[in-house]
């Protein structure tokens, strides 16, 4: 088994396609300045065509803040200052076109690597990409062509670039593998993107693996597994059909908030007779995998020695379970703990959720239930409004208590009669 870093989410099984970056050396020679700067000139038309189709391929794949990525690097190829140096090298020194633009995009490589400003370090990595394309064109060297391929498999690199990540069709392709990275590389961005499974950062991997060894990618754990024996694969075939369902359910959970938020005060209900200890199975069942992934321990005291009914809607209060389960999980570390059980309280029946994670300020508990308050990088502040909206809708109480460093408990407070 080897390691790395779980860089978009994932489980799946195919045979390994190892990506071989052409190795190129590059020889200082004696050359005719007017052949070499053609040369260079061709090579940098060559490239710009390639840019253009890989970013007319990509499009409707990615954002339009991905799709930048690809205008930086035909800025790249533009560049006059740069083509300006090649070219007057290669005309003073009388030097081969391929090693002229090797000494001077090593040049700006090395000072954009030096700055303090991570964009302008990132630019680096930009020039690097086309540059050795341009180089690729000006040597005749083929370089593999990602979107060619018509099986399914796991990609095997040292590295993927964002050009190669832009190529990759999820209908075959099916996660990748990569030596280096990290979970803010462009390759993993454009991996979460195009929702395919990848782990970065295992050191061994090109040497490990051989093209079309049978692989499992994953890509929640960060592991990959080559050539596993039929037991770990129908063990993981089991795990990748919960995680899919899982994010099914994730997607449903996600419209049905979208829906909620464009009637927000008309969140219709629709009640029925609700066996409690089904209604926490399903839960638990749902979350355990995702819980268990991240090394967190979730504790479920279930009821199965009594038979508790109540009213209500069966989907939508497990909405509101899974929406409170994933805040815990966020907001719990590794090897912390989450609880779930149920009281009855005073006619009320309680579902309580509870974990030891990093807990709330006083000012973001007075506020949770704000719509569009949230203090997550990505939030959009509609899950814990909606779900209070839910309960209320039941005629029940969202309650939240916390304290910094030490935990949250959030009770759901329902009629019970």
């Amino acid at each position: 088994m080897l390691k790395g870093i779980a860089a978009s989410s994932g489980i799946t099984i195919a045979k390994a396609y190892k990506l071989e970056t052409p190795q190129i050396t590059i020889e200082k020679k004696d050359s005719n300045p007017q052949e070499e700067i053609e040369k260079f000139k061709n090579a940098l038309a060559a490239s710009r065509k390639d840019i253009e189709t890989i970013k007319e391929r990509a499009t409707g794949k990615l954002s339009d803040e991905e799709l930048e990525i690809f205008d930086a690097h035909l800025m790249v190829v533009d560049d006059p200052a740069m083509s300006d140096e090649v070219i007057s090298m290669i005309e003073n020194e009388k030097v081969n076109a391929e090693y002229a633009l090797d000494v001077v995009s090593n040049n700006y490589i090395s000072m954009f690597e030096s700055l303090d400003d991570e964009y302008m370090r990132e630019r680096a990595a930009d020039i690097k990409d086309v540059t050795t394309r341009i180089k690729y064109h000006i040597l005749g060297v083929d370089v593999a062509d990602l979107s060619l391929i018509d099986q399914e498999v796991i990609v095997v690199a040292h590295d993927l670039t964002p050009s190669d990540t832009a190529q990759l069709d999820k209908k075959f392709t099916k996660g990748f593998a990569t030596e280096i990275g990290g979970r803010t590389s462009h390759s993993a961005i454009m991996a979460r993107s195009l929702e395919i499974p990848a782990v970065v950062g295992i050191a061994s991997v090109m040497s490990e693996v051989k093209h079309g060894d049978l692989l499992i990618l994953d890509a929640l754990k960060g592991q990959l597994i080559v050539n596993p024996d039929e037991k770990t694969i129908e063990q993981y075939q089991e795990k990748a059909e919960k995680y899919i369902s899982i994010m099914k359910q994730e997607v449903d959970r996600s419209l049905n908030i979208i829906s909620d938020f464009v009637e927000y005060n008309k969140i219709k209900i629709k009640k029925e007779q609700i066996d409690l200890n089904c209604l926490l199975d399903d839960v638990y069942d749902s979350f355990k995998i995702l819980v268990n992934n991240k090394k967190v321990k979730l504790e479920y005291k279930d009821r199965d020695d009594e038979e508790i009914y109540f009213e209500g809607d069966y989907e939508r209060l497990k909405q509101v379970l899974v929406n409170l389960l994933k805040n815990a999980l966020e907001a719990t570390e590794e090897n912390g703990r989450i609880e779930i059980y149920s009281n009855i309280y005073k006619k009320h029946l309680e579902i309580i959720i509870k974990d030891n994670g990093i807990g709330m300020s006083k000012e973001t508990l007075e506020k949770i239930k704000e719509m569009f308050y949230t203090t997550k990088q990505n939030g959009t502040g509609l899950g814990v409004a909606l779900s209070n909206e839910i309960i209320k809708s039941h005629n029940g109480e969202l309650i939240f208590e916390s304290e910094t460093n030490k935990g949250t408990t959030a009770t759901i407070r329902l009629p019970f009669v």
